[in-house]
């Protein structure tokens, strides 16, 4: 549930600046919805940086 809340929520994004298709995301959001793509853990990102 949480990878497919999460790709519709930045789905303009990623169509806008190029990274994906309208198509791929589908494509994506069928092979998780299918249990095709099995996500077992959510994806973890982080950065870091230093105050100017």
């Amino acid at each position: 549930m949480l990878e497919d809340a999460t790709v519709r929520q930045i789905r303009h994004q990623l169509t806008g600046n190029g990274l994906a298709t309208d198509e791929e995301i589908d494509r994506h959001l069928t092979n998780v919805a299918t249990g095709q793509l099995d996500l077992a853990t959510a994806p973890m990102i982080s950065a870091w940086g230093r105050r100017p």
